[in-house]
């Protein structure tokens, strides 16, 4: 009988700082675009840490402290801290509360698209943005095979996709184990890209229940320079034919970060992707005074903001610089994806009209939405 309230106490306090508690850390270096002195607060770990501090800041940071609070201390350890922002990696429902200032974003950690394949055929005929990337793969004589092969598939993970993530996000790399993968390669597909005789990248589409999905892809021992000669162009140019002939009205491309500069994101821009969802879990940015460095940061990372499942994008223009001055067309067009309810296209007004702390930063913000150009 004592055991079993003593299990249970145990269970009660193990919840108790599972959900009452957070991490946080103070975070100084130098902003990667202004090179100006930035202070975060951070809140998480992880390959989602590694990315935003890849994000945020240039070669240098320093983690100066890091401090484990029932969240009512929460408040009081950020006011005795001169942040410019705070960033908590998909936090508790209950300590949202506790972290959101005025200017508090929801930034999806990743977001899902699909590409219309229609579409992208005609991306392939007409398309002025993907030209470039069809010309390298015809001058590189590249070409595809298809295969159901399970060694080729073992062959194709561990010598194409784990070198390339690994090669190109570092830290901030999110694998799936072979495993994993292993349990679905019966319903999958390996599309392997030729050049030559070498193999040099492949894709793995799965086919599920709701359609064709881009899953994994990779590149010859993670070599860019294949990359550069249109390996991972050629998926695309090879693989939306195949789908279409195979009687696929679309193609869901995985999961992307919510950044709007992201390449990669950018990348699948070029074939007409439209956001369809989200991932669980959010980074909710909390902007605490509008610094040289944090205003540098916003102008140069806008995003994808998510209120339940609606999702909007947030362009900002820094009145402080004028020569990042931009038309709202040219915003529109670079930033606007299908799928959006709206993109807002927010003004951060020149310092010393309401710069400060987060009790004045809400009056920061001129914002206004476009649903066309």
């Amino acid at each position: 009988m004592q055991f079993a309230r003593d299990t249970r106490l145990r269970n009660i306090f193990r919840n108790l700082t599972k959900n009452y508690r957070l991490t946080l850390s103070v975070i100084q270096g130098q902003e990667s675009d202004s090179q100006k002195p930035l202070t975060l607060l951070l809140a998480g770990s992880g390959h989602n840490k590694a990315y935003l501090l890849n994000l945020i800041f240039d070669d240098h940071c320093s983690e100066v402290l890091t401090r484990t609070l029932w969240l009512w201390q929460v408040p009081y350890f950020i006011s005795q801290f001169s942040a410019d922002m705070l960033i908590a990696i998909d936090p508790k429902d209950g300590a949202a509360r506790y972290l959101s200032g005025r200017t508090t974003f929801n930034v999806p950690i990743w977001i899902r698209g699909e590409i219309d394949i229609k579409t992208a055929n005609g991306l392939l005929k007409t398309g002025e943005n993907i030209k470039s990337d069809l010309r390298r793969i015809r001058n590189n004589k590249l070409g595809y095979r298809i295969t159901r092969d399970p060694a080729l598939f073992r062959d194709f993970y561990y010598g194409m996709h784990l070198p390339y993530i690994e090669n190109t996000f570092g830290g901030a790399a999110f694998t799936v184990s072979y495993k994993e993968m292993k349990k679905k390669i019966d319903t999958s597909e390996l599309m392997l890209i030729t050049m030559g005789d070498e193999v040099i990248a492949g894709g793995i589409i799965l086919y599920e229940k709701g359609g064709a999905r881009a899953w994994f892809i990779g590149v010859k021992d993670g070599n860019h320079d294949y990359v550069k000669r249109g390996a991972l162009s050629a998926l695309y140019y090879f693989g939306i034919p195949h789908l279409e002939k195979k009687g696929f009205l679309s193609e869901h491309v995985g999961s992307s970060r919510a950044f709007l500069k992201d390449g990669v994101l950018q990348y699948k821009k070029k074939w007409g992707m439209r956001i369809i969802g989200a991932r669980r879990g959010n980074f909710v940015i909390d902007v605490l005074k509008y610094s040289a460095a944090s205003r540098s940061f916003l102008a140069n990372n806008p995003f994808v903001q998510r209120n339940d499942d609606v999702f909007t994008g947030v362009y900002f223009l820094d009145e402080d610089n004028p020569d990042a001055e931009l038309k709202s067309r040219d915003i529109y067009k670079s930033f606007y994806f299908p799928g959006m309810k709206q993109l807002d296209i927010c003004r951060i007004k020149k310092s010393g009209d309401g710069a400060g702390t987060a009790d004045t930063t809400a009056n920061m913000l001129d914002c206004h939405s476009s649903t066309s150009p």
